[in-house]
């Protein structure tokens, strides 16, 4: 599952700070060349459809597989009791997201920018990236037939 999760991680990172820029140069706003962008009401609508078309894309894949399979697979390391722990530290996470998410938004924004909202929660998908690259590495392994914690396991279809 980390094979999957961990590159479209990298994709929305990527793709959140290509629409920072990306928006900024669309507007006119940043000089490329020492040539101001033409601001295309048409290209700005396709780039913004294009981009936050692949962003949903790749954001969606690992909030699933992130809040259900991969929250059991840990939870089944500590038996029933670990099920519950996962489910609640994994709910209470995506809660406490959402909680912040309206003042850190808006005083962002605010302070600072649209684009640098989105460089923000850039940066916070890279910190999950590098989160993700030990359990990747570990499923690599146990998928290639090496050794992995708990031994060598075959992949179940």
């Amino acid at each position: 599952r980390f094979l999957v999760v961990t590159p479209l991680l990298v994709a929305s990172a990527c793709l959140l700070f290509a629409y920072a820029d990306g928006a900024q140069f669309l507007l006119g706003e940043v000089p490329v060349l020492g040539a101001e962008a033409p601001a295309a009401p048409f290209s700005i609508f396709v780039f913004d459809f294009v981009v936050l078309s692949c962003l949903g894309v790749c954001i969606s894949g690992p909030d699933s597989i992130l809040a259900g399979p991969a929250a059991q697979d840990l939870a089944k390391l500590g038996g029933d009791l670990g099920v519950a722990t996962v489910v609640g530290i994994v709910d209470g996470i995506g809660s406490l997201g959402s909680v912040m998410q309206g003042a850190v938004t808006t005083t962002v924004s605010t302070k600072y920018g649209w684009a640098s909202l989105y460089r923000l929660l850039g940066l916070l998908l890279v910190g999950s990236c590098v989160l993700c690259v030990s359990p990747m590495r570990i499923e690599a392994r146990r998928i290639a037939g090496g050794s992995a914690p708990g031994g060598p396991k075959k992949l179940q279809v």
